[in-house]
């Protein structure tokens, strides 16, 4: 998908009207994406969901997982969501995007610009981009990893301090979320995309934060990291537990 760049390096487009992923050529790109991937997750791939029970899906609501390919969010959003995203457009997920993949050329800046994507300059930093994300959250459901990358061997690593800013800053409805098995489906490194092989995700009890308070300067940011570890502590145990139930290592 093209080398990567240096973080200060500037990309084909940086900043987006208010708006311009909300659009209706946006929700037709989504819709069209969602039943093509829907067919090949759930018929040419055996994907398995599992907790959807719990999901109480509402404007601000935060979906907590871990990171194994390039296509997870499609994978949780469908799961999720489903086919009630078709006809309420605001449910379609909102998702931080790394800037220097995603939005290094025109064409892939268009696509990303359409499917709800919002571009963060990863290992330096983005505040005005979780900025931006934050209030699109506030409207909607967003997707949020944070190991801040895809794990190379599919453990569960530790997270940013992002996700506690997130839950601090909106206090959104956080749904852990464990998936297992994509490495071995997308695979544009090597192999492309994978047919027949088998998937799993599964959604967590809802964790709530309401007794916490924001707080700024140094102990925001510790907050914020108590936050976070808590958080990537359940979506670590989810994920262990998902892999023990369908006998994987």
């Amino acid at each position: 998908m093209g080398r990567s760049q240096p973080p200060g390096e500037p990309t084909v487009r940086r900043a987006r009207r208010e708006g311009t992923n909300s659009s209706l050529g946006s929700h037709a790109m989504l819709c069209g994406a969602a039943l093509l991937l829907w067919v090949y997750f759930f018929l040419l791939n055996r994907t398995t969901v599992t907790g959807r029970q719990r999901l109480r899906i509402e404007p601000n609501t935060l979906l907590v997982s871990n990171h194994q390919s390039s296509m997870d969010s499609f994978l949780i959003a469908l799961g999720a969501l489903f086919p009630r995203c078709l006809l309420r457009p605001w449910m379609m997920p909102w998702n931080l995007a790394a800037e220097e993949h995603f939005y290094r050329t025109p064409l892939r800046a268009w696509f990303s610009d359409h499917l709800r994507c919002i571009p963060v300059r990863r290992g330096i930093g983005d505040p005005s981009a979780l900025r931006r994300w934050m209030t699109s959250l506030r409207r909607g459901v967003g997707i949020f990893y944070p190991e801040g990358r895809r794990s190379p061997d599919g453990t569960v690593g530790d997270a940013g301090p992002g996700v506690g800013i997130v839950i601090l800053a909106t206090r959104p409805y956080v749904v852990p979320v464990a998936i297992e098995g994509m490495r071995e489906v997308v695979r544009f490194d090597r192999f492309g995309l994978r047919f027949f092989r088998r998937i799993d995700i599964s959604f967590g009890e809802p964790i709530e934060f309401m007794e916490e308070s924001p707080a700024t300067g140094s102990r925001g940011r510790e907050e914020a990291r108590r936050v976070a570890a808590v958080v990537m502590e359940r979506v670590r145990r989810h994920h262990a537990d998902l892999c023990a139930s369908m006998d994987r290592p």
